[in-house]
């Protein structure tokens, strides 16, 4: 092929939806039949994803606010922070797992966020965000860890309990046990722990061969005191998610089982 000569192949993309057209180094992938209104930003027509990432484009970190495991209508907003402030334009891109990713540019600043009002049970899933610098363009930076929205309220509720006791002496420990309610055909499956007043799961757990999952809090502390439930869900592209259990309340006692105050 001469040096003159067009090397731009087209393939499609295993993406339902997309063209793919490679052109040396960049990548331009085209919106054939997607709405064009997802996550509540507006997509681009044409989004050009960058070169690989460099060591100079650190990894952004993703959270959402209020929470990562919400009820269906939430309004539930998705943040990408570069973490390091910075004049450069910056363009970030929010994607989910089995869909296309969705620009959000920005003039200046490190930190874009992705609005989901009243989100429904398709909304859940794998979220992840990258960016890039665009003038001059470097390349895009390290993808983000997953961040799995859960919307809860799609599967039947499943129970909590307290090993052995959920009244705990200071500085003991107690387990945590969230059981299915029936033994599930659901491949695979994810338990949360999570505790009243803290917006994030406290931990995950994948589903081995039994129906239940187990956390442990270890050297109980006063401030470990308060209402735990669980949530499981499946751990799948478009994954369903079950309603919390109903609130198991931990106590923390002394040695002589007083129950202790919780720190204000």
């Amino acid at each position: 092929m001469s040096a003159g000569q067009s090397t731009v192949t087209q393939t499609q993309s295993v993406l339902q939806g997309w063209e793919r057209v490679q052109e040396g180094p960049l990548m331009t992938l085209s919106i054939l039949n997607v709405s064009p209104d997802i996550l509540g930003v507006r997509a681009n027509l044409h989004l050009t994803l960058w070169p690989p990432s460099l060591p100079g484009l650190p990894k952004p970190v993703l959270f959402a606010e209020p929470s990562s495991v919400v009820a269906p209508g939430t309004n539930v907003t998705l943040g990408c922070s570069a973490l390091e402030l910075t004049s450069q334009e910056l363009l970030f891109t929010l994607s989910k797992a089995g869909s296309p990713g969705y620009p959000h540019p920005k003039k200046t600043g490190s930190e874009a966020r992705f609005s989901l009002p009243s989100v429904k049970v398709r909304d859940a899933g794998s979220y992840s965000c990258f960016y890039s610098e665009r003038r001059p363009a470097k390349g895009k930076s390290e993808t983000s860890e997953t961040l799995d929205l859960v919307v809860t309220g799609s599967l039947p509720q499943p129970s909590l309990q307290a090993l052995p006791t959920a009244k705990v002496s200071l500085n003991g420990r107690v387990t945590l046990r969230c059981v299915l309610p029936m033994k599930p055909s659901l491949g695979s499956v994810m338990f949360m722990w999570l505790k009243a007043g803290i917006p994030e799961p406290l931990g995950r757990a994948l589903q081995q061969s039994q129906r239940w999952a187990d956390f442990t809090l270890l050297s109980v502390r006063v401030q470990d005191a308060g209402s735990f439930r669980c949530v499981y869900y499946e751990k799948t592209v478009q994954p369903r998610a079950s309603e919390p259990s109903e609130p198991l309340h931990v106590c923390v006692t002394g040695e002589k089982g007083t129950r202790l105050r919780t720190p204000s």
